[in-house]
């Protein structure tokens, strides 16, 4: 049955199409000539799109896209707000290993754990991808390496491949967790 909608969320849905055509071109000064209009700062927190919807900042972490990111940031776009798979800014920042947004995003103030309602979080996917910069940047803005059992079993994993990640002992992981990853038996990694 076909529904009616308001004018309004119908203009509502383009502008934020709009904004999100200008940050997936990384077209600075478009995104900003937009944000300088209440209609459209209305809507910085609107989900559009195809395929996955998601927010503007979402989709400017996701790409890389440092300048559009701070700009919706400084227009007051929600740092932690979730798209349809549970994942915030923050983690797309960190699965793109786009070190400038993942600080960005982190100085805003972004829960450097992610959401509790993903499997996956910032730590587990920057000790998966190898990242110790990021890794380490989101140890020191207070992610926790024991929010889930996966990170405890994915970091263990790491342990092994120096070439990947050289520097383990700076990331200032308890060593009381490391030692207890590297004398464990897998199994008890999985449920402990």
């Amino acid at each position: 049955m076909l529904q009616l909608r308001p004018v309004e969320e119908d203009e509502s849905a383009a502008e934020s199409l709009q904004l999100n055509r200008a940050v997936l071109n990384d077209d600075y000064l478009l995104l900003a000539e937009l944000l300088s209009k209440e209609s459209y700062r209305k809507c910085i927190n609107q989900q559009s799109g195809w395929g996955i919807p998601c927010t503007p900042l979402r989709m400017a972490a996701s790409k890389g896209h440092l300048r559009c990111l701070q700009l919706l940031l400084a227009h007051g776009a929600d740092v932690d707000r979730l798209d349809v798979k549970a994942q915030t800014p923050l983690f797309t920042a960190v699965c793109g290993r786009y070190i400038s947004c993942v600080l960005a995003l982190l100085r805003a103030g972004a829960n450097p754990n992610g959401s509790h309602l993903n499997n996956s979080s910032p730590v587990l996917t920057a000790a998966r991808e190898g990242d110790p910069d990021i890794l380490r940047q989101l140890l020191q803005h207070g992610a926790e390496v024991n929010a889930r059992s996966k990170c405890r079993l994915v970091i263990r994993r790491h342990l092994t491949q120096v070439d990947k990640i050289k520097c383990l002992d700076s990331l200032e992981i308890p060593p009381r967790l490391i030692n207890y990853l590297k004398h464990k038996p897998l199994n008890s990694a999985l449920v402990y």
